[in-house]
């Protein structure tokens, strides 16, 4: 083996260099931050798929049918007259 008086003697640094840390981090810190700004726009233009800045409620809004009911009384048109008869 090697004898005690041969030993060389070591010693640990830690060095954090915080600026090559934020350095490696910046494409995940911009990508984070672009979800986050795409996902707080989203759907500028109504009937998009987003309906507006309308927070969470204004997703469902998306699907809803502006039909009308109506009765059989105000149909005014006939068979004969849609088919050419």
């Amino acid at each position: 083996g090697v004898s005690p008086r041969d030993y060389v003697p070591v010693q640990y640094a830690s060095e954090t260099n915080w600026g090559v840390e934020l350095l490696k981090s910046a494409p995940a810190i911009f990508l984070i931050g672009m979800t986050a700004y795409m996902l707080r726009g989203m759907g500028g233009m109504p009937g998009a798929g987003g309906g507006g800045r309308g927070g969470m409620g204004g997703i469902f809004q998306m699907g809803k049918s502006n039909a009308k009911l109506i009765k059989k009384e105000d149909v005014t048109v006939d068979f004969s007259d849609v088919a050419g008869c």
